[in-house]
């Protein structure tokens, strides 16, 4: 359940049983100005059958905060971040929960992806910055039929990553995932990828958004 709890808060983030990994889609995007401080929008497309629309709680088979309140109690141990905005609507058969967090520095929202460091870290040197992500710890093998059957179920859903930098689009590298694409739109670097491709790697990728 840890490696997906992380990937969602990214967003990200990827420990997370088939049958809860089947049903969340991930779209983040980031914005850093030119003082280091910025904001982080976070949008979950989740399966009907894992949140009942309305409940202002979330599912507590769920490794990860959905409701306001348990989004803001997750900031509490992190200083310089604030929660902006929060909603949450149906789209179809999905849950759509959307928020967004405003921080004071990179180190702080690296610091709340990941505090351990492993998945998300941060660092300045001459004068460059770097934000580091990683998916984490791949999923034990699966047999063909399982397989498939997980592939299919996941089919509509994707992560995504935005970045966005004041001095311009931040250069993506990507090791380990060449089923990420990526693409500059004005100052966002954007990475996206199929939730399926991602728990079913054999390797974790690691992505690292570089800028001035």
């Amino acid at each position: 359940m840890k490696k997906f709890a992380r990937l969602l808060r990214l967003g990200a983030a990827l420990a997370a049983t088939i049958l809860l990994v089947s049903c969340i889609g991930v779209d983040i995007s980031a914005k850093i100005e030119a003082s280091g401080s910025g904001s982080m929008s976070v949008e979950y497309r989740i399966a009907e059958a894992f949140v009942s629309f309305g409940q202002q709680e979330s599912d507590p088979g769920l490794p990860l905060p959905l409701s306001k309140s348990e989004i803001e109690q997750s900031l509490q141990n992190h200083k310089g971040l604030s929660l902006t905005s929060y909603e949450m609507k149906k789209s179809g058969t999905d849950t759509i929960i959307s928020f967004k967090i405003a921080f004071d520095s990179p180190e702080r929202l690296a610091a709340y992806l990941d505090s351990e460091g492993k998945l998300a870290r941060y660092e300045s040197i001459g004068g460059i910055s770097k934000l580091t992500l990683s998916t984490g710890d791949i999923l034990p093998p699966m047999d063909s039929q399982t397989k498939t059957a997980f592939q299919d179920s996941l089919k509509p859903y994707r992560f995504r990553f935005a970045f966005e930098s004041a001095s311009g689009a931040p250069e993506a590298t990507i090791v380990d995932g060449n089923y990420f694409s990526r693409k500059i739109e004005g100052k966002k670097a954007i990475i996206e990828a199929s939730i399926a491709d991602i728990l079913l790697s054999e390797k974790p990728a690691e992505i690292e958004f570089r800028w001035k």
